[in-house]
């Protein structure tokens, strides 16, 4: 019963941090990496996994998984060793939002 409140703990835990940022401070340092996170990763992914041998679904999933979102447990790491939460926090919403259109985008690139 306890392990099924842990999403809902992480989002409300992102939720009062981002309740704290300001996102015009660090917005070009958050968007690089946002962009790196969505644009980037997969463009590396694709040809690190046909060098590995990997093709079709198999490749095609793994490039999907690379340009998803960044994930509330990079916050979660951030708060406990305090390294940034705020532009981490910025990230996870900055990588959330694009990620409406860029998900989509790749999904018809890929298909």
């Amino acid at each position: 019963m306890l392990a099924e409140a842990t999403i809902p703990a992480f989002l409300i835990l992102l939720g009062l941090q981002l309740s704290q940022v300001k996102l015009g401070h660090r917005l070009r340092e958050a968007g690089t990496v946002a962009a790196m996170r969505l644009l980037g990763a997969p463009l590396l992914a694709w040809p690190i996994l046909a060098l590995l041998g990997m093709e079709g679904l198999l490749r095609t999933v793994m490039v999907i998984e690379a340009s998803t979102p960044a994930a509330v447990n990079a916050l979660l790491l951030a708060l406990e060793y305090d390294r940034d939460p705020q532009l981490v926090s910025s990230i996870v919403l900055l990588t959330t939002v694009a990620s409406i259109g860029t998900l989509p985008g790749l999904l018809l690139l890929l298909r």
